[in-house]
């Protein structure tokens, strides 16, 4: 903003400057006109002065002739460019740029507009790209699993199946139904978050008993998975927010730790405090996050995993970016490719 300011004050000065050239060179030969010939007898001297105001007023108006002709006609030519440009970005082409009118000299309210709108489309076709992909992810997390239902029950369908083999279709069916639920779950609740319909419901609680819960529900799967899961949660840590929401926060880190982990490998969850702030650190040795999608790795439906084999619908970090977001923390993640990950969450105590 200051550099444009400048480049505006810049141009403001190079007009004043041609304004005074221009009247110099008005008054400078009116006068010479005027004085030209000193030997004037008195009514030559009115002749001559009626003669200067003359040339003063014709060339005075050419000036503002040529000055209000080029105004007029530069504004025309801007209008109808910024215009063309509005109605291409109207009618859904939101990659379309108009181009600027002044790239090497100083910016001008016409300059500022376009600035303005281009910076708008940039960010519709950010959002035009997003709705696409959120359509294109929603479409396969649904696909996948209706899909594997409509097949089960098909086989159900046969008359020679034993009840143990019915029972194993059944049991593949509630799975695929109870991940459908919880994908249509947690995009309703991602939806009501970011458009400011849940609002967090703070109290004081115990953080420590709420992490110690969340980290041993998953025990049990680190045992079936060969992980060595383990714990250093300070006791009694008190904090003011939600707990429900924030549940989810562990619930999702805690998970996607154990879920990225193969066997043998680790997870750790670590809970600290200081006088201002507690700190929470969910670490493994698990996969890793390639460089290229740490940029990412908070957004809708996005999966380092392009393959889908390993499963979920890429709306958990998300929930907990926004959870973290509305409870006045912050979270960060270190992580190397095939060297696990360390999820940071810091949140103030508020008590």
């Amino acid at each position: 903003m200051k550099k444009r300011a400048r480049k505006q004050l810049v141009r403001v000065v190079i007009n004043a400057i041609g304004s005074f050239l221009c009247c110099s060179i008005v008054l400078g030969i009116s006068m010479i006109l005027f004085f030209y010939g000193l030997n004037m007898t008195e009514e030559m001297i009115r002749h001559r002065a009626m003669l200067t105001l003359s040339n003063i007023l014709f060339l005075s108006f050419l000036f503002v002739a040529q000055d209000l002709l080029r105004s007029w006609l530069g504004e025309k030519r801007q209008v109808k460019r910024i215009m063309k440009g509005v109605d291409a970005i109207t009618k859904g082409d939101f990659s379309y740029r108009i181009q600027p009118f002044h790239r090497f000299e100083p910016f001008n309210q016409y300059d500022e507009i376009i600035d303005g709108i281009n910076k708008m489309a940039k960010e519709l076709e950010s959002s035009e790209t997003m709705k696409s992909d959120f359509i294109s992810n929603v479409s396969h997390e649904l696909k996948t699993p209706l899909s594997t239902i409509s097949a089960y029950c098909e086989i159900l369908q046969d008359p020679s199946l034993s009840q143990e083999e019915r029972n194993e279709r059944i049991s593949m069916i509630l799975k695929n139904v109870k991940k459908l639920s919880n994908l249509i779950s947690n995009i309703l609740k991602l939806n009501k978050l970011e458009n400011q319909e849940i609002y967090p419901e703070k109290k004081l609680f115990d953080l420590s008993a709420r992490i110690a819960s969340s980290f041993l529900s998953f025990v049990d799967i680190c045992e079936e998975k060969g992980i060595m899961p383990s714990a250093s949660v300070k006791d009694d840590v008190m904090i003011v927010s939600d707990p429900d929401l924030l549940d989810v926060v562990w619930n999702n880190l805690i998970g996607n730790a154990v879920k990225f982990t193969p066997k043998g490998g680790r997870i750790s969850v670590v809970l600290e405090e200081d006088q201002e702030e507690v700190r929470v650190r969910v670490e493994d040795t698990g996969v890793g996050i390639p460089e290229s999608a740490m940029a990412h790795i908070f957004d809708r439906f996005y999966q380092g995993d392009t393959s889908h084999q390993t499963e979920g619908n890429g709306l958990g970090l998300s929930l907990v970016k926004r959870i973290i977001e509305i409870s006045e923390g912050e979270i960060s993640v270190d992580s190397k490719e095939g060297k696990g990950s360390v999820f940071e969450v810091k949140l103030k105590k508020g008590c």
